[in-house]
């Protein structure tokens, strides 16, 4: 008698990556409990680079701007009627803000910015963002800092 080899099924959530509970760590397992919501954070990511990437948007979240910290009062709890996410990991990136429904990105930039070094890097990383098929919309901390309004108008835009 022939015993058919036992079936094996994959399931995506065994190669989602987690946070452990040590501060600045990433562990590649995640349980089956946290569901597809989990898989969600992490399916933009470079999965090779995933621990190192993320480890940097956990830095970058606890280390906001003052710039930042005001859009985010503006982005955050569905104020907009769309959900946004913060320092969230997407390919080799941490975009600052991100709608991944409506495939928007949102970059703040400091005055590190306005270096052709800093501008050629900045383009790049736009180039691959907006292969991976998001927008991407860029203020600076002084036009957040000044004029929240007239940025609130142009994300509202980009999002119709």
């Amino acid at each position: 008698m022939v015993h058919e080899e036992e079936k094996r099924v994959i399931d995506l959530q065994d190669f989602v990556p987690q946070r452990s509970t040590i501060p600045k760590q990433v562990v590649k397992h995640t349980p089956q409990s946290e569901g597809i919501e989990r898989f969600a954070r992490w399916a933009t990511a470079d999965a090779l680079a995933y621990t190192d990437v993320e480890n940097n948007a956990i830095e970058n979240r606890k280390k906001m701007t003052v710039a930042e910290q005001t859009l985010w009062e503006q982005l955050r709890s569905n104020k907009l009627g769309v959900h946004f996410r913060r320092q969230h990991v997407i390919g080799m990136y941490v975009a600052d803000f991100v709608s991944l429904k409506n495939h928007l990105i949102i970059e703040v930039d400091g005055n590190y910015h306005s270096t052709p070094e800093q501008m050629l890097l900045d383009a790049e990383r736009t180039r691959h963002l907006q292969g991976k098929g998001f927008r991407v919309i860029r203020f600076s901390n002084q036009e957040i800092q000044t004029d929240i309004e007239s940025v609130m108008s142009k994300i509202i835009k980009s999002l119709i």
